[in-house]
C-alpha cells in the first residue's frame, strides 16, 4: 500500500471512521491504496493476508455457490462507477462461513481506474445492517477550523467522502448536488462559522432541518426526505458542531409532506404569504451576518381583474400557472417566490453583489411575462414590478414588504408594463436603462451648454465645447461671453435678440478662429425657476460649408453667420 499515492486530507478523514474500511483501485489487478479501523485481523486473517486476498482474487474467500453473482455484481458497478452493496458467505480463516455484507462507495475514476472505499461487515456481530433505501450519517466537526472530528456512516452515504476537505465547502457541494431545489436554501446555516454560530440560540440547543434529498447515482429515482439535526457544544477542539443526517420513514416522510403542502399556494405550487415571510425572515438574518445585499419584488399582472371578468377565472387560473412558470425560469431554484393573493406575486433573493443585479431581474420579469404565449385568446400579458434593497430600504420583512410596495403603486400609477426602484422618482421602463447623459453629450460633435438668460451665467457645457475653449470644468463663476466668446461683457450672440420664449431659433454662425459655419439651435427654458437658453451647435459637414461658400451671395453668407467679408473667395477650414 503506498499512502503517498492518496491525498493527505483523505487519510485524515478517513482516519475518523468507526467501521473498519478498505480504498481500492478497482483495476485488472486491485491496489488496496489505505486501510483503516481498529482491527488487526479480519474474519480471522491477520492484516497482511486479508489485504493480499483483496489484491490477489477475493473471490476466493466467497464460498463457492456466490462467487459468479458476487464477480457480476462488482463486475457491472464498476464499469458503470455505480455503488455496491451485496450479501455473501464469506469463508473465515478456520474455515467457517459467516453471512456479511459488502457496502462499495464510488469515489474517483483516475487514469481510467476506479477508486471505491469499501466497509465490510460480519453479519453475526452486533452491527445495525447497511440499507440502501436508509441512511445515517454521523459527524462532529471544528464550527472553527471546518475540520472533521469524527464520522460515523450507515448505507450508501449521501455525501461524497473524498470531497471532506473542508466541511462547509462539502456541505454547500451536498447540498446543490443532493438536495430539492427548494431546500437548498435551508443550508445556508451552514455556508461558513459565522451562519452556523448564529443559527443556534444557545450551545447544546438541537435544531432540526427537515428536507429532501436524493444520493449519489440515485438522481432519477426521486426524492425522499430526510431530517438534519445540529447542535453546538464545547470540546477538546473548540466549539464542536454535531450533526446527524438520517432518512425519515415512512410514517415521518408523509408528515413532512403534509407539512410542506401547508406552505404551498395550491393553484401555482410557490409559498404561501406565511411560509414566504418565514423563509424571507431567516435569509435576512443570514444576509445581516454575511453582510450581504438582498432584493425584495413585489408584481402585479397588468389588467388581470379584466382577464378573469373576460375570459373566466379558469383562465385567469391559467394565467397565474404560466406566470409563476416565467418567474422560475428568471430566478434562480434557491431564490424564494411567492404569491401572497391574487395576482401579486414577493420574490426575495439574497447574496447578490450590487443594485443592478436587482435592476436587472426586474427587466427580466417585464420581459418574461410579455413573452408568454396565450395565443388561442389573443392574449398579451404585461406586469408592473416594485423592488426594494436590503438593507438600504429596509432591514425587516415588513419594511422590505412596504417599501417595495410602494415602488410597485408608483410603477402602477405611471402607467404599469415597467418597474420602479424604491426611492428612483423617475419610471425606468424595461425597454430602457439607466444611461450617463454625460457620457452620450461626449460623443457628440454638437457643443451645447445652458447659461442664464439674464445673468448669462453658464449651468452647463459639455466635453466637446470645454475642450475646444480649453476649459478643463466649468467654474461656479463663469459667463457664457467670458468662457465661449472671450469677452468683457455680453454680446450679440448671448443675448440673441431673436429667440422668442417657448420657440426654437435656428441660425448659422461662423467660427471666426476656424471658419467652420454652425447651425445654431437654441431655446428659452424654465428650469427649476430659473429661466435658462439651451444652445446646441451642430458643425456643418465641409461640403456643406463649401457650397454655401461658393454659391451665396456675400451678403446673404454676411447677414446669417454674422460676419463680414464672407464671400465665394472666403476660404473655410474646418479644423
Amino acid at each position: 500500500m503506498d499512502k503517498a499515492s492518496f491525498p493527505e486530507q483523505w487519510l485524515q478523514v478517513f482516519g475518523k471512521f468507526s467501521l473498519d474500511f478498505f480504498v481500492v483501485e478497482m483495476g485488472e489487478q486491485k491496489k488496496v491504496l489505505y486501510k483503516g479501523g481498529k482491527s488487526s485481523s479480519y474474519f480471522g486473517y491477520p492484516d497482511k493476508m486479508f489485504v493480499d486476498q483483496i489484491e490477489g482474487s477475493f473471490s476466493d474467500l466467497v464460498l463457492k455457490a456466490d462467487q459468479m453473482h458476487v464477480d457480476k455484481v462488482v463486475r457491472e458497478a464498476v464499469k458503470a462507477n455505480a455503488d455496491i452493496d451485496l450479501q455473501c458467505h464469506l469463508i473465515r480463516y478456520d474455515s467457517s462461513v459467516s453471512l456479511v455484507r459488502i457496502a462499495g462507495s464510488y469515489l474517483y475514476t483516475k487514469d481510467g481506474l476506479p477508486t471505491y472505499l469499501f466497509l465490510i461487515s460480519d453479519e453475526k456481530r452486533s452491527i445495525v445492517p447497511f440499507d440502501t433505501k436508509l441512511e445515517r450519517f454521523n459527524m462532529s466537526f471544528s464550527v472553527d477550523t471546518g475540520s472533521v472530528v469524527e464520522i460515523n456512516l450507515q448505507g450508501r452515504i449521501a455525501f461524497l467522502v473524498h470531497e471532506f476537505n473542508n466541511i462547509y465547502e462539502a456541505i454547500t457541494i451536498f447540498s446543490s448536488r443532493y438536495v430539492h431545489p427548494q431546500d437548498r436554501k435551508l443550508f445556508a446555516v451552514f455556508s461558513d462559522a459565522r451562519a452556523l454560530r448564529f443559527s443556534t440560540s444557545s450551545k447544546g440547543n438541537v435544531k432540526g432541518i427537515a428536507f429532501r434529498r436524493t444520493s449519489y447515482n440515485e438522481v432519477f429515482s426521486g426524492y425522499r426526505w430526510s431530517l438534519l439535526s445540529y447542535s453546538l457544544e464545547e470540546g477538546e477542539h473548540g466549539t464542536i458542531c454535531k450533526m446527524l443526517i438520517k432518512d425519515s420513514n415512512k410514517v415521518t416522510s408523509q408528515l413532512a409532506e403534509k407539512t410542506l403542502q401547508t406552505q404551498l399556494d395550491p393553484l401555482t405550487g410557490v409559498l404561501n404569504r406565511s411560509a414566504f415571510e418565514s423563509q424571507v425572515i431567516q435569509q435576512i438574518e443570514l444576509c445581516s451576518t454575511q453582510e450581504c445585499i438582498g432584493a425584495f419584488f413585489m408584481l402585479d399582472i397588468d389588467q388581470f381583474k379584466w382577464i378573469n371578468d373576460t375570459y373566466g377565472h379558469d383562465r385567469g387560473d391559467d394565467v397565474l400557472r404560466e406566470v409563476t412558470k416565467a418567474l422560475r425560469g428568471v430566478f434562480r431554484p434557491t431564490d424564494i417566490i411567492a404569491r401572497p393573493g391574487g395576482d401579486e406575486f414577493a420574490i426575495f433573493i439574497s447574496g447578490i453583489p450590487s443594485f443592478e443585479v436587482a435592476i436587472t431581474k426586474a427587466q427580466n420579469i417585464c420581459h418574461a411575462l410579455r413573452t408568454i404565449k396565450l395565443s388561442e385568446d389573443g392574449l398579451h400579458l404585461s406586469c408592473s414590478v416594485g423592488v426594494s434593497i436590503y438593507p438600504e430600504h429596509g432591514t425587516t420583512f415588513q419594511d422590505l414588504y412596504h417599501t417595495s410596495d410602494l415602488a410597485l403603486y408608483l410603477a402602477k400609477r405611471e402607467g404599469k408594463d415597467r418597474y420602479c426602484l424604491y426611492g428612483i422618482q423617475s419610471i425606468v421602463r424595461d425597454k430602457e436603462k439607466p444611461i450617463d447623459r454625460e457620457w452620450i453629450f461626449s460623443q457628440m460633435e454638437e457643443e451645447v451648454y445652458l447659461s442664464n438668460v439674464d445673468t448669462y451665467a453658464l449651468i452647463f457645457t459639455n466635453e466637446v465645447l470645454r475642450k475646444r475653449v480649453g476649459v478643463q470644468a466649468l467654474g461656479s463663476k463663469g459667463y457664457c461671453y467670458e468662457v465661449l466668446h472671450a469677452r468683457s461683457s455680453p454680446c450679440a450672440d448671448c443675448k440673441n435678440p431673436s429667440l422668442v420664449k417657448g420657440q426654437i431659433s435656428i441660425r448659422l454662425r461662423m467660427d471666426e478662429e476656424s471658419g467652420v459655419i454652425c447651425l445654431v439651435r437654441e431655446k428659452n427654458l424654465l428650469l427649476k425657476g430659473e429661466h435658462v437658453k439651451l444652445s446646441v451647435s451642430t458643425p456643418l459637414p465641409q461640403t456643406w460649408a463649401e457650397t454655401l461658400s461658393k454659391h451665396m451671395p456675400a451678403s446673404f453668407l454676411e447677414r446669417i453667420t454674422g460676419m463680414k467679408g464672407v464671400g465665394p473667395a472666403h476660404k473655410i477650414e474646418r479644423q
